[in-house]
């Protein structure tokens, strides 16, 4: 397997694009979403020249998807900051807060329609300040996360599943997971980003794994039985997915 860095030219300019040549059937062709670069992978005996009219091709496509990236970008660079510092922006539930810190031997957070306000004794100390947020925020996760799994464990508990053990993690690679073995559910913390609507539905979504482990018709039924727009609050969260990276 190699990679080289190749070029097409198309009307908007030149499209650069990451060429890994190695064992696969078919033309595969993705945009990185971590820094935007085009990535083709195809086998050693596709001719470059079929390659280069691929992407070209697909110019519109990588076009969108790049620009669609920046967006996320953009929104994760606007609540990205790790110093917590007096007009920093923070995402709580699906709303955009104003961060004020002031100087208070009164050590707390105050959270308001608009402002989240964090009181301590020395405002500059960054790990101070951290800690003091994450503390409350981790209040916020326990009782928010289990009232949302409360809400439509009921549903379960009729079919003699127990109640399973609620966590709450860092993670880049999704939103949650289900151990039906170990009756255990991640959530992730950023999920007090978003809406409650949204953490409703990622709740139920986990529980129902507890009876169907895969994604299937039998699975999407259940969730649509109990949550009837499940489908329009999972196109919601993935517009989120781009905190997944903050």
């Amino acid at each position: 397997m190699y990679t080289q860095l190749r070029s097409v030219a198309c009307k908007d300019g030149r499209i650069e694009y990451y060429l890994t040549r190695k064992k696969v059937k078919n033309i595969n062709l993705r945009v990185r979403s971590s820094d935007g670069t085009v990535r083709v992978s195809a086998s050693y005996g596709v001719p470059v020249g079929r390659l280069d009219s691929f992407v070209l091709a697909n110019a519109g496509l990588i076009y969108k998807a790049q620009e669609a990236l920046k967006r996320d970008m953009d929104k994760r660079a606007r609540y990205a900051s790790k110093e917590l510092r007096s007009g920093d922006k923070l995402l709580l539930l699906g709303r955009e807060l104003e961060i004020r810190v002031e100087k208070n031997e009164n050590t707390g957070v105050e959270i308001s329609a608009a402002q989240l306000i964090l009181r301590l004794d020395d405002p500059d100390d960054t790990g101070k300040k951290s800690a003091l947020l994450e503390s409350r925020l981790d209040v916020m996760r326990e009782e928010i996360y289990n009232k949302a799994v409360d809400k439509y464990f009921a549903f379960f508990a009729s079919r003699g599943i127990r109640r399973p053990r609620i966590i709450a993690k860092d993670s880049v690679s999704g939103w949650g997971y289900c151990r039906p073995n170990h009756g255990l559910i991640m959530m992730n913390k950023k999920l007090i980003c978003v809406p409650e609507a949204l953490i409703e539905y990622l709740a139920l979504h986990e529980l129902t794994h507890l009876v169907h482990p895969d994604h299937s018709k039998a699975f999407w039924d259940t969730m649509c039985g109990y949550m009837p727009d499940c489908k329009q609050r999972r196109r919601q969260l993935m517009q989120y997915s781009y905190l997944l990276r903050v």
